[in-house]
Order: structure tokens, then sequence, then C-alpha cells
């Protein structure tokens, strides 16, 4: 994956990575806490992406949970995967692609953060989408995977210096 900020300007809060080959990409924000609780945080949270992504479907969340990681937020970690329509740059409906969209929540409640990590896995890049090529195959992704992958990298995640939220 490619470190963005390198090819343009990502705000302070967030990191941004993406595959070129797979049009995936993640995004790490550290963001002020809402004021919801628990999983409701995060669909809070998904239910701001889905809005920016103007997806007017249904949700079709593929998991919702609690998330084990003890050593970053105890307690306060979530995770869902949910589907979504989004098109790229605000290419328009008819450019939408389908998203698999791996969420999860990290509450600091110490600090009055939540951290959001995203994983975007297209499924299905449309016609019109300025990511779609002559030469593309049709995408076989298993969302149980997907799931089980963004979990084990989750499990990686570290916090080495808490004195970054004040």
């Amino acid at each position: 994956m490619t470190d963005i900020s390198l090819l343009r300007q990502v705000p302070d809060h967030q990191e941004v990575f993406a595959d070129a080959q797979t049009d995936a990409s993640i995004i790490i924000e550290i963001l002020e806490s809402v004021p919801h609780k628990g999983i409701e945080a995060l669909e809070y949270h998904y239910e701001q992406v889905s809005d920016l992504n103007a997806d007017d479907q249904p949700h079709q969340f593929l998991h919702v949970g609690p998330l084990s990681l003890d050593s970053v937020a105890k307690d306060s970690a979530f995770i869902l995967c949910g589907q979504q329509e989004a098109a790229k740059f605000n290419e328009g409906a008819q450019a939408k692609n389908t998203v698999v969209v791996c969420m999860a929540l990290l509450r600091l409640p110490e600090h009055s953060t939540d951290i959001l990590v995203t994983k975007n896995t297209p499924t299905r890049i449309s016609s019109k989408s300025s990511s779609h090529t002559d030469s593309q195959q049709p995408m076989v992704v298993d969302a149980k995977r997907l799931l089980e992958e963004f979990t084990a990298m989750l499990k990686t995640f570290t916090i080495n210096n808490r004195d970054i939220f004040g």
C-alpha cells in the first residue's frame, strides 16, 4: 500500500494508505469522541461515511460486535463490516462502486478520543468509475476473509505515545 500523503495533502488527524492494484484503502483517524455509547458510536461513524458517499441504500451489515483489543482500548473497541455504494472523487451516481467497509472504533475515554480505523475493499468497480480498466477481471471477495484479515491487522495496532492526546 502507498502512503497517500506522498501524493496529496491528508488532514493532520488522518493517515491514508491505498493499493493501486485493488483500489483498497486503509484510513486511520483520530477524532473527538462522539456522544454515543458502544456499538452505537461505531454505527454513527459508519452513517457519517455512508452520508459522505451518498449511499442511499439500506445498510447491509455483514458483522457488528465488540472487539478484544485490551492493550489499546480495554472494553471500548468495536468492529463492523458493511457494504456501501460509493463513487470516488464525487464522480456521481453512475460511477458508484460496491465496497465492503470494515470499520473499527477504539474509544479512549480518558482522552475524549475515538480512533477510527477503516478498510475499504471494492467488490465491484463501475464501468463509469475512474478506477475502471478495460482489462479488469471480475472481483471475487470473501467478506468473511476480509473481516478476519482486518481483525488480525487490528490486533497489531499499538499506541506508542499517548502524550499525543494531550
